[in-house]
């Protein structure tokens, strides 16, 4: 669980992250930067977060019951798939 939350945490922060640059690139007008933290518009800060949470949290739980399922198996069956001789 705690490794679920770290992947979500992780991807939010880059998703953060992304949103803040693309935010800084094309923020005021500007063609690459110019503009301060202060004047890039919020709606990138909410992407980026929508985003980061998204993509963790698909990354964290989508796939995680793959690898943990179990077969019951009837006492005395061959599991190893050799063949009876």
């Amino acid at each position: 669980m705690l490794a679920r939350i770290a992947v979500i945490a992780a991807t939010t922060l880059t998703g953060l992250l992304l949103g803040d640059t693309i935010g800084w690139m094309f923020g005021s007008g500007s063609r690459f930067g110019g503009t301060s933290p202060r004047e890039i518009w919020p709606g990138w800060h909410v992407l980026g977060l929508v985003l980061g949470l998204g993509v963790g949290a698909y990354m964290a739980f989508a796939n995680a019951g793959r690898h943990m399922q179990i077969e019951e198996v009837p006492d005395g069956e061959d599991v190893t798939g050799a063949e009876a001789r």
